[in-house]
């Protein structure tokens, strides 16, 4: 389950166990995990459609940038000499190639702006809030603004907020 802003789930059934959950600033829920201790994820402060886009950029970008580097060594190893009588095959390949290496240093110059932008994006997010108006188990882990707190007791009636890049916890409000 994602939200761009704000996730609430404090009626009688508002009970987060198991899988992930994200929000752009803050989930609020009644009670999150259970004593089974499922593996679940809460995490606040980074727009969830954000970070997936920066994966998946981030990945493509690696994927390109090792064919951009094969490319590349290709070209040096067939590249015409000045004295020599070059095949029309092997002239077609070079320039193919020339072509396919432009083509891939600008995606990758694309995808270096987006990424820039999309961090920029990351810092400029408000700092998430997790509430639970219930319980919370062991077995949950938090992330907020990327800072991870794993759940170790029972907690109950508690706000977790970062502050000096520490996950604290204070009542709930």
């Amino acid at each position: 389950v994602s939200a761009a802003r704000k996730l609430s789930m404090t009626g009688s059934k508002g009970l987060i166990a198991g899988g992930h959950v994200s929000a752009g600033e803050e989930i609020d829920a009644k009670n999150i995990g259970t004593q089974m201790a499922p593996p679940t994820v809460i995490e606040v402060g980074v727009n969830p459609e954000l970070k997936a886009e920066f994966i998946r950029l981030k990945d493509n970008y690696k994927e390109s940038t090792v064919k951009q580097e094969s490319v590349k060594k290709s070209l040096v190893l067939i590249k015409p000499s000045d004295t020599a009588v070059v095949p029309e095959n092997r002239q077609e390949l070079y320039m193919k190639l020339t072509k396919a290496n432009f083509a891939l240093l600008g995606e990758i110059e694309e995808m270096k702006k987006r990424l820039t932008y999309i961090e920029e994006e990351f810092s400029k997010l408000s700092d998430g809030k997790i509430k639970c108006n219930g319980s919370i188990f062991p077995g949950v882990k938090l992330v907020i603004n990327n800072i991870v707190y794993p759940v170790r007791d029972i907690l109950q009636f508690a706000t977790f907020y970062v502050e000096d890049s520490e996950v604290k916890f204070t009542t709930y409000s």
